[in-house]
């Protein structure tokens, strides 16, 4: 999923580009919250099948 994303990111002309590059902070925190809700599930599910 996120190189789905990466993807998306190169492939926008690079006006937009430099709009993601700069907001490195804010899109690194995004990252960081999508693997632990994505780790979240997992651990939900594993608990519902216990």
């Amino acid at each position: 999923m996120y190189y789905y994303l990466y993807q998306n990111i190169r492939r926008l002309p690079s006006c937009q580009k430099n709009i993601f590059t700069e907001d490195n902070a804010t899109r690194m925190r995004m990252l960081r919250n999508m693997r632990r809700n994505y780790i979240k599930n997992i651990i939900l599910r594993l608990r519902e099948y216990e």
